[in-house]
This record gives structure tokens, sequence and C-alpha cells, in this order.
């Protein structure tokens, strides 16, 4: 399923939880987001950019990307598409 939803007005350098799902069917974990800093403020922002996740490593790339994101090294994860094989089937 997707679910297309506008967030707006966001703070810069904010942090902002949420969480997917419904009543009838349950609720996901919370999950959070931080927004970019301010125009023109200071400090770079890291982020991994991939697609194609192949139908024999896509283990593998989930698995590196989740770590960088555990470990708190990139800011933003921006999959570009293509997932028909990300459960390798």
């Amino acid at each position: 399923y997707f679910y297309h939803a506008t967030l707006a007005p966001l703070k810069p350098s904010t942090r902002y939880f949420y969480k997917c799902g419904s009543a009838s069917s349950g609720f996901s974990p919370v999950y959070n987001f931080t927004t970019k800093p301010a125009n023109g403020a200071d400090g770079a922002v890291s982020f991994v950019w991939y697609g194609d996740m192949g139908v024999t490593n896509s283990q593998d790339t989930i698995n590196a990307v989740s770590k960088l994101v555990a470990d708190d090294e990139i800011d933003l994860v921006l999959h570009v598409g293509d997932l028909s094989y990300a459960d390798d089937r």
C-alpha cells in the first residue's frame, strides 16, 4: 500500500515523530526524521543514494544501509527505485 501525506510547515533542524497504520489494522513502531538545517546555515548533510537492489545482494545492501543509519553516520536515505527483487524473489 502507498499513502501520500504533505507535512507543512516544518521547522529547520527539528526532529519529528510519526507512525503508520490504522486502529483497525494496527500501527507501526514510532519512527522519526529530522528536517534539514535552515537555508544558509553551516553544516553538511550526509546521504546514501541507491537503487536496483538486485536479485542476490539485497540483504547485504539492507544491512549496510541499516548500519549507517544505526551508527548515525548519514542524514538521509534516498532509494531511487527498482524494488522488484528487493526480497530476493
